[in-house]
């Protein structure tokens, strides 16, 4: 889970509060984050204030179903891929994040 990942507390500079998250399994491939299923849910919550988001394998593609905090419920579907050297297919951070900016 994200929370057992929070390595590094939070610094308060005059301006601004950062966090800081350590993620030991995600993968950065030509300057391009490649998240497996369980960090995609954990980084959608954490970044659009979900209530819950799960996923589901569905012909090829992965569907990812959510919940807002507003109580809009949604659904997309993002192509599933496979990085060198791991059994487990990853899903494109900038993909999410493409979705979410709509």
């Amino acid at each position: 889970m994200l929370a057992a990942r929070k390595l590094k507390k939070a610094t308060t500079t005059p301006k601004k509060t950062v966090l800081y998250f350590v993620f030991a399994l995600v993968r950065k491939i030509k300057g391009i984050y490649y998240l497996n299923r369980a960090e995609a849910i954990e980084y959608l919550i954490q970044a659009y204030s979900l209530k819950w988001c799960n996923t589901r394998w569905s012909s090829g593609h992965v569907r990812i179903s959510w919940e807002t905090s507003e109580g809009k419920l949604s659904t997309m579907r993002v192509l599933a891929y496979k990085t060198p050297g791991s059994n487990r297919i990853r899903l494109k951070k900038n993909e999410l994040d493409a979705f979410f900016r709509i």
